[in-house]
């Protein structure tokens, strides 16, 4: 799979690829329990920290002219000829990945999806574990779990008052849908016009929301709960390892022990090395890849599931663009996240505003965006809905399945799950309930391939809830 890898020579009990809401749970917790940690993370260190990453190069969110090629981290193609990789940068946010159909745009850093997730924090309907899990796994059971990510990220309801809340509850009212409420979102809120530090739940130092609305492009003041600033932060404080700009190239073993070999992008070395438990949580499309490199392409893990691809969804990502739009004006002074309605069929419709004064753009231009607003929905049939609530605000343009258009056939996905999914059998999933790959014992995945079915809300809570139930059954069955 390379040359002239170098062996790390220190011993760990588990290691974990990505630091994402799967990832970093897992990290922490099994440090906690007192093992030795290995986390690698192919994104850099972003944005402002605590006091005790004052050892990781952190960078700066992009910003301005001179830093949007920082936005784009990787652009691969991938169709009958295989992967291309049209554009490459080791510390971009963004990874784009195109396929027929299909385009998936996913975080890359120490934090995973929480750098550049809007923030939204929502459980599943009742009855999806009971309905759509083995029966090891119900809802009761979860409840914990969430309950233990939410003492962790303090979500809260936006506090502030949004102008454009009657209009949204009008396009509601023309789906034939109930009445919106503020979104739970993982941001520390006070008074805009006075921001001040707070600590979180670990005790780290936390600003509180301006009301930007740049919480999809990385919040340069902290004020979005992130990963790196609870979970890792926690990791760190117990002793696990976590290295910043190190990309897993390929994964090997089977029985005991698994090799895993990645590349630093900061030194352009190969390294590998070898640990009896092997957590993938490199998102959905990262682990993925990393499974059927090993499975097809270096056979270094030939036995992995025939169910390897299978319930691949993008969770009914659907986003409708609303441009003069004078009604739902909002300049700049907003969450991203403005009002959500969750939908019968566990899904939920939700207004989003564009981050305004944080995008380089000239004077026009910001007032153009200052009266767009983006409606977003999951679940089933979400382009009529967001189709029947258009009417409300009398834009000058409405785009519909944007950026596409409503005549191409291409959908895009923030949320891509599925692929790896838990089953009760190998002929029906690829890990069980503990998330352990079957046939493979240490071999575990905790992200969000391992859903069975899409939950239709915003999968991150989830994910965590998961990775929490996964860590604290991998310590139970500790030797």
């Amino acid at each position: 799979m390379a040359h002239n890898v170098a062996g790390v020579p220190k011993s760990f009990d588990a290691v974990v690829v990505g630091s994402g809401f799967g990832g970093a749970v897992t990290s922490a917790r099994l440090a906690e329990a007192g093992m030795k940690v290995l986390v690698l993370e192919r994104g850099p260190w972003w944005g402002r920290g605590p006091d005790e990453h004052r050892g990781m190069v952190r960078r700066p969110y992009p910003r301005g002219l001179t830093g949007m090629l920082g936005f784009l981290r990787a652009l691969t193609r991938t169709d009958q000829r295989g992967d291309r990789v049209l554009w490459s940068r080791a510390a971009g946010l963004f990874d784009v990945h195109v396929w027929p159909g299909v385009t998936t745009v996913v975080g890359s850093g120490v934090g995973g999806g929480s750098l550049v997730y809007a923030g939204y924090q929502s459980r599943p309907a009742a009855g999806f574990f009971d309905d759509h899990y083995p029966a090891d796994i119900s809802d009761g059971e979860m409840a914990p779990y969430f309950k233990s990510v939410e003492g962790m990220q303090r979500p809260q309801q936006v506090p502030h008052p949004v102008s454009s809340r009657e209009i949204f509850n009008e396009g509601l009212a023309r789906a034939n849908l109930g009445q919106s409420e503020p979104p739970t979102m993982a941001v520390e809120f006070g008074d805009p016009s006075r921001p001040e530090l707070r600590n979180n739940a670990v005790g780290n130092p936390q600003a509180t929301c301006r009301a930007c609305g740049a919480c999809a492009i990385g919040c340069e003041y902290g004020a979005k709960t992130t990963l790196d600033i609870t979970y890792l932060a926690l990791a760190q404080r117990h002793g696990a390892d976590i290295r910043a700009l190190c990309e897993v190239t390929g994964i090997a073993g089977g029985e005991s022990d698994y090799q895993v070999l990645w590349r630093d992008q900061s030194t352009g070395t190969d390294h590998v090395v070898t640990a009896p438990r092997l957590i993938l949580a490199a998102g959905t499309i990262g682990t993925l890849r990393l499974l059927f490199a090993a499975r097809d392409k270096y056979r270094s893990m030939p036995r992995l599931p025939s169910a390897l691809g299978r319930n691949f969804s993008g969770n009914g990502d659907y986003l409708a663009m609303l441009s003069g739009a004078p009604s739902a004006a909002h300049h700049g002074h907003h969450t991203m996240f403005q009002s959500v309605h969750r939908l019968a069929d566990g899904g939920f419709v939700g207004e989003a505003a564009p981050p305004v004064a944080q995008l380089p753009l000239p004077g026009p231009l910001k007032r153009w965006l200052a009266e767009t607003v983006f409606l977003f929905s999951t679940g089933r049939e979400p382009g009529t809905r967001l189709i029947s609530a258009n009417g409300a605000y009398n834009p000058t343009r409405f785009r519909p399945n944007w950026p596409a258009g409503d005549k191409s056939q291409r959908s895009v996905t923030v949320h891509p799950v599925g692929g790896a999914s838990i089953g009760r059998t190998p002929d029906d999933g690829v890990v069980d309930h503990r998330g352990e790959v079957f046939g493979h014992s240490g071999l575990f995945i905790a992200d969000g391939s391992i859903y069975p079915m899409a939950p239709g809300v915003p999968p991150s809570l989830t994910i965590a809830a998961m990775a929490e139930r996964e860590a604290a059954l991998m310590i139970t069955a500790r030797p």
